[in-house]
């Protein structure tokens, strides 16, 4: 059982999945065991993560698979991409699962992450795809988007999240839980405030198969770059008042920076400043000519790096180095706990 979520902001992605495994017995009358023991986030490649949900053996030993397999097939300083491989992709996946699994269809869905470049574009762009076994069709593809997989689809609250960050409107109850104190539903999230709503909301959510403790993995492309601090801070400051406004609200568990701009309430109010606040009017101006002086793309060029981050659970003690990485290092650790794989499934 897992919760897994991938979503792709304007300035990078963001992937959070929990740490438990869920050992199911073919004997019914057994009841599973739960452990926070297993690694559901992998980076495959230098451009590439992927996740996983469902049948642990499968999951861990199509990601080595597809590790070792990119590893001799990209040239140095080839990227991945699926533009124009995505048959070929699937097709591939589906001979690895076939080769692991002949004669039964365990349920799997991979998640891939990664950053890539459209066309001649030099600027780069995230991107989210999941593949649902046997046959691996795809869902999700997109510039600004959010998917999940594994069982936590099936809670309400979890997926009063997802519809929250989707700039939906969650079922009311759970808007009034979660999400009380908020007077807009955001349409736009940096890739930060993603994985921090995720971990801090998704932390208070009982649910079985599910752990509080997350992992995350976060790419963020170098639009804090582009200019300094000092003159982004100048131009907000400048504009505020104008077609654009900041202010803090909170959700049970985070607090929301909020920002909003209205192009046409800026041009109307920049108008009436020229004759009634010549001043405030030249401020707002210098501050523009100052900001794009000083912009430079170049940072969105450039690859960013994943950065990993382990979100302990309340009452919860998780060591990232513990993790099952592997299907060897899964096998081991049934083998201390006494779990025979033939006697139950081992699901994420």
């Amino acid at each position: 059982m897992t919760w897994l979520v991938g979503a792709t902001a304007f300035n990078g992605l963001v992937c959070v999945a929990d740490v438990q495994a869920t050992f199911e017995y073919l004997d019914k009358s057994r009841p599973p065991k739960y452990f926070n023991c297993v690694r559901k986030l992998h980076r495959v490649y230098k451009n590439l993560y992927i996740g996983f949900s469902g049948d642990i053996r499968s999951g861990l030993l199509m990601i080595e698979r597809l590790r070792a397999e990119m590893q001799v097939s990209y040239e140095v300083n080839e990227l991945f991409d699926i533009e124009g491989q995505l048959s070929k992709l699937q097709g591939y996946l589906y001979q690895i699962y076939r080769e692991y699994n002949p004669y039964k269809d365990p349920q799997l869905d991979l998640m891939f992450y990664w950053l890539k470049q459209e066309g001649e574009s030099p600027f780069f762009e995230p991107a989210c795809m999941r593949f649902i076994a046997p046959r691996f069709g795809n869902s999700g593809i997109g510039l600004l988007q959010i998917n999940q997989s594994g069982s936590g689809k099936r809670s309400a609250e979890f997926q009063a999240l997802v519809d929250f960050l989707s700039g939906r409107q969650p079922r009311e109850d759970f808007r009034e839980k979660i999400f009380g104190q908020i007077s807009v539903t955001p349409s736009m999230w940096t890739a930060s405030k993603i994985r921090t709503l995720l971990v801090k909301e998704g932390g208070n959510v009982n649910y079985a198969g599910v752990s509080k403790t997350f992992l995350s993995v976060i790419a963020e492309l170098g639009w804090n770059r582009t200019v300094s601090e000092v003159t982004n801070n100048n131009l907000m400051n400048a504009l505020e008042g104008v077609g654009f406004e900041r202010w803090q609200e909170k959700t049970r568990a985070d607090t929301l920076h909020m920002y909003s701009f209205d192009p046409q309430g800026f041009i109307k109010g920049l108008t009436e400043l020229a004759g009634s606040n010549p001043e405030k009017h030249n401020q707002i101006l210098e501050a523009i000519r100052a900001y794009k002086a000083e912009e430079s793309l170049v940072p969105l060029c450039e690859l960013p790096d994943f950065h990993e981050e382990l979100h302990q659970g309340e009452g919860e003690n998780v060591d990232i180095a513990s993790l099952c990485s592997t299907w060897s290092d899964m096998e081991q650790f049934m083998k201390r706990n006494r779990i025979r794989i033939g006697e139950c499934t081992a699901m994420a």
